[in-house]
């Protein structure tokens, strides 16, 4: 890089022109890897894309243009607004803070479960706290430190084995 700046016949640059041109052309080999790096990625996904099958073609998106890293592909309107969580579900809440005595590892972090009563903000929530239940946290909470409680239905209550006889049974002791 240094061979291409000209020098004066003492043999002394100006260092600012000296550090200009450096930059300069680093910037230029910097584009010419990306322009590199975005033809290599576009050859080796249609050399890819000619070996699918054709069922797995036909899954493909209809449009052939790569797009660059950090474009933001368009989102439906009603999704992006969708909340996480709805008034009146149960949530579970993180507590990071363990009573003294206890150790993080083996205490129960995961508390409730609790009422939403409102959405705050995009990723806040308020809940709904019942009375007298001994929790003294501010009410408002972010949205990582929630999780839906999930219903998990009737489990079956089916015996495995209808009777054990004596001789069938086998202790441990």
């Amino acid at each position: 890089m240094t061979s291409t700046i000209k020098r004066d016949p003492a043999g002394s640059a100006d260092a600012k022109q000296w550090r200009r041109e450096a930059n300069r052309q680093r910037e230029i080999a910097l584009q010419l890897a990306k322009e590199y790096q975005l033809a290599e990625k576009a050859r080796r996904a249609e050399e890819h894309n000619a070996r699918l099958s054709s069922k797995e073609q036909r899954a493909l998106p209809d449009s052939a243009e790569p797009t660059e890293e950090g474009e933001d592909l368009p989102t439906d309107s009603a999704e992006s607004h969708k909340s996480l969580f709805q008034t009146g579900e149960q949530v579970w809440l993180f507590m990071e803070r363990v009573k003294p005595g206890l150790k993080k590892k083996l205490a129960h972090r995961w508390h409730g479960p609790f009422r939403v009563k409102k959405k705050i903000e995009e990723f806040a929530y308020e809940l709904e706290l019942p009375d007298k239940s001994g929790y003294r946290f501010y009410p408002v909470v972010h949205v990582s430190r929630l999780k839906k409680v999930t219903d998990l239905g009737q489990r079956p209550t089916v015996p495995l084995v209808d009777e054990l006889s004596e001789n069938q049974r086998f202790d441990f002791d």
